[in-house]
């Protein structure tokens, strides 16, 4: 299942918690329109019965490239480039130019990608496509490709994909081969150290409104007034610690997991800890840490 970049969870821990600067409001935005289209080019192809992969970090020699989605049937392999636009835009030769922004097009730029990818696997047929899954997205003008694919396309793609025949033993060893150029994407993404936001404590729903009520010792659900939600607390409070986690970029201490659950029992707390992190440090200072914390590499970056 794809998850969302270690930035995005960063950013989307903080909104409601803490004021973020323009820039960085404007970068959530962006990752989080980016992460739904790939999300929804997931969907599209959910229903094709072959081997597949997301967000791939791709290293040839000098050359690196991220692959939103990537299929393998029979001895092709598709990617699928995600892209989230809305509005109008037209081609302007190499560019797309829309009401508020002018980019490059991604439909040139899919070539690199091929390039990269042929020189990885040279008997292969690869394919890159671009799929605009935006209801109000639209482009005026030539697109220049045959892989482009519009939100009314979902149909078409789905034919595209099952029209090539099948041949499972070619598309592993065309799997396998692909993944051993795969790097690691922590490195790409640089997180902001929290130190220079000022965060506000307490349980915060997923609607990003804080559950100010009164808890009670062994009470099982609190009410949102934000959205109207019945949540059950212990999994509020699981959700709570990993945005805490998500912020700071490292393991919690049960002093501090109480004091950010807040108003929370320090046993509910406790339990939630206990069953769902890993316990490390001594017997005085225990820490707390997600099961799949050490695999995750966190560079900071001051915030200008």
């Amino acid at each position: 299942m794809r998850e969302a970049s270690l930035l995005l969870q960063q950013l989307y821990a903080l909104q409601g918690r803490a004021i973020l600067p323009t820039q960085l409001q404007s970068e959530f935005e962006r990752l989080r329109f980016g992460f739904q289209g790939e999300l929804i080019v997931d969907e599209w192809v959910d229903s094709v019965d072959c081997l597949k992969a997301e967000d791939l970090y791709i290293q040839c020699k000098s050359e690196m490239v991220q692959l939103d989605k990537v299929i393998f049937i029979g001895n092709h392999v598709i990617v699928i480039d995600a892209k989230n636009f809305s509005g109008n835009y037209y081609v302007d030769g190499s560019l797309f130019v829309g009401p508020r922004s002018t980019m490059e097009s991604p439909i040139r730029s899919r070539y690199r990608t091929e390039k990269i990818l042929k020189s990885i696997l040279p008997k292969v047929n690869v394919v890159v496509a671009i799929a605009f899954v935006n209801k109000k997205f639209n482009l005026n003008g030539p697109t220049e490709s045959e892989y482009v694919y519009f939100h009314h396309d979902r149909m078409k793609l789905i034919k595209d994909l099952t029209r090539i025949d099948r041949d499972m033993q070619l598309e592993e060893i065309n799997y396998n081969q692909l993944l051993s150029y795969v790097v690691s994407g922590d490195r790409f993404q640089s997180l902001y150290d929290a130190r220079y936001f000022d965060v506000k404590k307490g349980l915060m729903c997923d609607c990003r409104a804080f559950v100010p009520i009164e808890i009670k010792e062994r009470q099982k659900y609190v009410q949102c007034f934000g959205c109207g939600k019945r949540l059950i607390l212990r999994e509020l409070v699981k959700r709570n610690i990993d945005e805490w986690m998500s912020i700071y970029s490292r393991p919690i201490s049960f002093r501090e997991a109480v004091d950010w659950c807040e108003p929370a029992k320090k046993s509910t707390v406790h339990r939630v800890l206990n069953e769902n992190y890993n316990k490390t440090g001594s017997r005085r200072k225990h820490m707390y840490e997600c099961k799949d914390f050490s695999k995750l590499k966190y560079i900071k970056t001051k915030i200008n």
